[in-house]
């Protein structure tokens, strides 16, 4: 590789970064929101047993 494809893969890859940074951030946020989502549909659910435990304990 020559000194000029080395300095263009190198603004390449420094161009890249942030994107791949805010991607990734991106990313995370979803999984986050997912996971928000999921203990909350765990919370219900267990709601939802613990009630349906009383009734049947009456």
């Amino acid at each position: 590789m020559d000194r000029l494809e080395a300095a263009l893969v190198s603004r390449a890859t420094a161009a890249a970064a942030p994107m791949a940074s805010e991607q990734s951030s991106q990313h995370e946020l979803e999984l986050i929101s997912q996971h928000e989502k999921m203990q909350s549909e765990v919370r219900d659910t267990l709601a939802a047993l613990d009630e349906l435990i009383s009734g049947l304990e009456k």
